[in-house]
């Protein structure tokens, strides 16, 4: 073995004295110095480049398997999210949180939104005050990526289109659960229709609605425009309303606006669930015709505008024929018609302007108005050179007329009238009116009063009293 290596370290010594140059130390001792080979930079340049070929090559192919599972995974969620089983899974959540019955049509849920061609919903039995909805076009701002992180929740859904029918319940409630499967900030529908009752005794169509959570975290549905139609017959359209869903009532604030003037009326006031609740909403009036709210055949007798008002409107609920309307009017333009005591008045003062006389020196009444009967009373009728009209009168709803006015003529218009007879028969003096009552009657085709029968009497008394002889024969014998 000692040979061995002997031999190798000679072979080393002889190979390095070949290769190299035998120098001589400082020591006196001698060495054979040899030269290093230097390594080639090309080597190692060549070595990196490969190396960084390969990592590209595991970065490009890791993305490509990274976007390929993502595909796979995504149409994975997309294809879940359109298929019956999700169908499905959607309509049993609509049902949990409503529970309504509930059909849908095609439900289709994309990356950034969702949409469903068509939804209904119903109620049966008497404890819901929604009865039926069907909506068409919706869509929603929840996607497939959404509905994994958060569920059916979001800022806004839109339906074309909304019929929505409502009725009464048994009980004083709405009926309406506690939870909420779909959590959006606003449901928005420009097409809306709303019926309520059996047989849309009122209905609001073709209203822009939108329906979210106020910030008492109550139910509120805001309306904007739309025909309006009721029990009374009214020519009116809604112009806003917002209404406010609470446990046993909704807060109700409505303001129509009349189709054919500038006149609008306020309703407001808080509508139970329940069959026979009592309602009583406050009205308030401005610019409003007085026909519109004015039984038909009770127009024959007093007409005009009303420009501003206040009163209410009284109702058990279900019960359309319980209707009952008061407004307490002020107005400037109002006229009397077909009473007898108008043309009488017409012909003894020589007046054109009792032919139809207008009062526009500031009047008030009060107008109370149900299926029963129509009264009109607190009169209080100014038209300071011609006539003042105060007083009450009603029509019932057989027809017939009744009530008591009092006319008042101006003090300077004495000199028109035969003195006697204002004596007589006007003959309530306070100063600024000489006053004669008169008692209404008769029916709303054939009114009657009795002004005309006091003027008789009372100029029959005057010539009796100072005619001649003969005025006297021929009073006697007509």
């Amino acid at each position: 073995m000692m040979k061995n290596l002997k031999r190798k370290s000679q072979e080393v010594r002889e190979g390095e004295k070949n290769d190299g140059e035998l120098v001589t130390r400082a020591d006196g001792s001698t060495a054979f110095k040899v030269k290093t080979r230097k390594r080639r930079s090309a080597q190692e340049k060549t070595a990196a480049k490969e190396k960084s070929q390969r990592k590209k090559i595991v970065i490009l192919s890791s993305v490509v398997i990274a976007l390929l599972l993502l595909g796979i995974g995504y149409g994975f969620v997309v294809g879940y999210y359109n298929s019956g089983g999700f169908e499905k899974k959607f309509v049993a959540s609509i049902q949990s949180s409503t529970g309504a019955d509930v059909e849908v049509s095609s439900v289709g849920v994309g990356l950034s939104e969702s949409s469903v061609k068509s939804l209904s919903l119903s109620w049966g039995g008497n404890n819901s005050v929604v009865k039926k909805l069907s909506a068409q076009g919706l869509s929603a701002d929840t996607g497939s990526l959404g509905l994994l992180t958060s569920g059916w929740s979001g800022s806004e859904v839109n339906v074309s289109k909304v019929d929505l029918e409502l009725g009464y319940t048994e009980s004083n409630s709405s009926g309406s659960t506690e939870e909420r499967a779909f959590n959006y900030d606003i449901f928005l529908s420009n097409s809306t229709n709303i019926k309520i009752g059996e047989s849309g005794e009122w209905l609001l169509t073709n209203t822009s609605a939108s329906y979210k959570l106020n910030e008492s975290g109550e139910s509120q549905i805001d309306l904007y425009g739309g025909e309006f139609v009721t029990p009374i017959d009214l020519d009116y359209k809604l112009s806003t309303g917002v209404v406010t869903l609470k446990d046993s009532y909704m807060d109700l604030s409505m303001k129509l606006a009349s189709n054919k003037t500038q006149g609008s009326v306020l309703l407001e006031g808080k509508v139970g669930y329940g069959t026979g609740d009592k309602i009583s909403l406050k009205s308030t009036y401005q610019e409003a015709p007085l026909k519109d709210w004015l039984n038909i055949k009770m127009q024959r007798f007093i007409a005009g505008e009303i420009t501003a008002a206040t009163g209410s409107l009284r109702m058990n609920l279900g019960e359309e024929e319980s209707i009952e309307l008061v407004i307490n009017a002020e107005s400037e333009e109002m006229s009397l018609g077909r009473f007898p005591f108008v043309r009488t008045l017409s012909l003894e003062l020589k007046d054109d302007y009792f032919v139809i006389p207008k009062f526009e020196d500031g009047s008030s009444f009060k107008l109370q108005q149900s299926n029963k009967m129509t009264k009109v009373s607190e009169i209080s009728l100014l038209q300071e050179a011609h006539l003042k009209v105060t007083g009450e009168f009603s029509l019932a709803a057989d027809g017939k007329l009744s009530g008591q006015l009092k006319l008042g003529i101006p003090v300077m218009n004495m000199g028109l009238l035969d003195k006697k007879v204002i004596q007589s028969v006007f003959s309530e003096d306070d100063g600024l009116f000489f006053w004669a009552t008169v008692n209404i009657s008769g029916t709303a085709s054939i009114p009657e009063d009795d002004l005309g029968a006091q003027i008789i009497r009372a100029r029959k008394a005057s010539i009796l009293e100072q005619g001649s002889d003969a005025e006297k024969f021929k009073m006697l014998t007509e």
